[in-house]
């Protein structure tokens, strides 16, 4: 009986191993199919890298800003002018070409663009000037500061929303680009703790956030929804932080 009960616990122990051979085998070649059958999504999924230089037509080695348009249009802010590349040729635009390749300016720091898809160019750091550049016709008209002030930056939000910080004896303001009335709002007075080098953007909602560090150390947020009034604020110990 013994032997009986060796002979038929090594039998299943082999049918089991058997299994498992056949299973392994199965899941391998299953594996392998799939591995072959990615090949070729591999190879599809490859990058191709064009480099563009100044044989090319680029007015500069070093580009400031880069900017891709509604129409897939990219424009390329250099210290030399203004490019639009649109994948063959190249469009130079600077101060010295008459229209409709006429900018204020050379030194591009800023390029958004607007709802209807106006370009909007910004030249220096903090910002001197922008011009709004209409593509199609080549027509640009400068957009001056307010009275007794200037630009500092340019806050641009993926809907087509245009912010503008503007200072004026040290004091900071946030304005909006009203494109139906080609005028700018002033919205609110910023906070005394503001300072121009804080982070700030525009999100795609048309909201304003803005980083802000006082001297105490407290570093916060602030939020402002598309008319300038203030909706949240978090403030945070950097010395905990």
């Amino acid at each position: 009986i013994r032997q009986l009960i060796v002979y038929f616990a090594a039998d299943l122990g082999m049918r089991q191993t058997a299994q498992m051979l056949s299973m392994l085998r199965i899941l391998f070649t299953g594996f392998l199919w799939l591995c072959i059958k990615a090949v070729p999504l591999c190879a599809q999924a490859r990058i191709t890298i064009e480099s563009i230089s100044l044989e090319h037509g680029l007015s500069d080695r070093f580009a400031r800003t880069i900017f891709r348009d509604k129409q897939g249009f990219l424009w390329i802010g250099t210290r030399n002018g203004l490019i639009r590349y649109d994948g063959y040729n190249m469009y130079s635009y600077n101060s010295q070409l008459p229209p409709p390749y006429h900018i204020s300016a050379d030194d591009v720091h800023w390029i958004s663009q607007t709802k209807s898809g106006k370009i909007v160019v910004g030249f220096g750091s903090p910002a001197v000037a922008f011009d709004l550049l209409d593509p199609t016709t080549g027509q640009s008209d400068s957009m001056r500061p307010p009275p007794q002030s200037q630009w500092e930056q340019l806050l641009a939000s993926k809907n087509g929303s245009l912010f503008f910080t503007a200072s004026r004896q040290q004091r900071y303001s946030l304005y909006r680009y009203d494109e139906a009335s080609a005028k700018l709002i002033h919205l609110i007075h910023l906070p005394h703790y503001y300072q121009r080098d804080d982070a700030k953007l525009a999100d795609s909602q048309g909201r304003i956030w803005m980083v802000w560090r006082q001297p105490g150390g407290e570093l916060g947020l602030d939020r402002y929804d598309h008319n300038g009034k203030k909706i949240e604020t978090d403030v945070y110990n950097t010395v905990i932080l």
